[in-house]
């Protein structure tokens, strides 16, 4: 699926440049609502097509796939928020989020709360999941949104850099997104393995003090 649309890309990159974003955009959007699709490897692929012309500056690019995402998100995000734990039972969730990643989620969840959402996307086949309980668990809007939002900001800015340095070596590029993945997931554990080091020290000095 990434190499048709890599070619449909660039065989109409300097002759429709509406048809472009389009597809961007829809590319972004699925990143969401549609899990299986490669919008990592896309977005790579916009970053890249920002060094090709300047009919791709790099701030509407990424404006673009933000939007997108962000649409897509705050979709996922009402879903569960309105329709509680039943959506869980929709056939097109089953399909596409199986009970093993849902499981996950929730465990996920309940442990980090809003952390997660900001974290999720930055793991690959979780994000879409984790924004979906957010929903589900009715997490304030004034907490879910921001944090959506700066998420996809950072995660955008990122991809995109690494198109413009990557280039469309398709199978380097998945080879870099593995790799990311591990490095993130690393970061993460460190994060959580240092704060919870940071609650041990600090409970002992209180127990000492007392």
């Amino acid at each position: 699926m990434e190499s048709y649309l890599i070619n449909l890309i660039n065989d109409i990159l300097y002759e429709n440049t509406v048809l472009v974003y389009v597809i961007f955009f829809i590319s972004s959007f699925l990143q969401m609502v549609f899990p299986p699709h490669p919008g990592d490897v896309i977005l790579i692929v916009q970053g890249y097509v920002t060094t090709l012309s300047n009919k791709y500056p790099v701030v509407p690019v990424l404006l673009n796939a933000v939007t997108a995402t962000s649409l897509g998100t705050y979709i996922i995000y009402k879903l569960g928020y309105v329709k509680g734990e039943a959506v869980l039972e929709y056939k097109i969730i089953k399909r596409f989020i199986s009970k093993k990643n849902q499981d996950r989620a929730r465990a996920i969840f309940d442990k980090y709360g809003s952390f997660a959402i900001i974290a999720s996307k930055f793991i690959l086949g979780i994000n879409a999941v984790i924004i979906l309980f957010a929903g589900i668990f009715r997490v304030k809007k004034k907490v879910a949104y921001p944090a959506m939002f700066l998420a996809i900001i950072i995660h955008h800015i990122l991809f995109i850099i690494l198109g413009r340095i990557l280039g469309n070596n398709l199978n380097y590029v998945k080879k870099v997104i593995s790799t990311y993945n591990y490095v993130v997931l690393g970061l993460i554990a460190a994060v959580i393995i240092s704060v919870l080091i940071y609650r041990v020290v600090k409970g002992r000095q209180k127990k000492a003090v007392e």
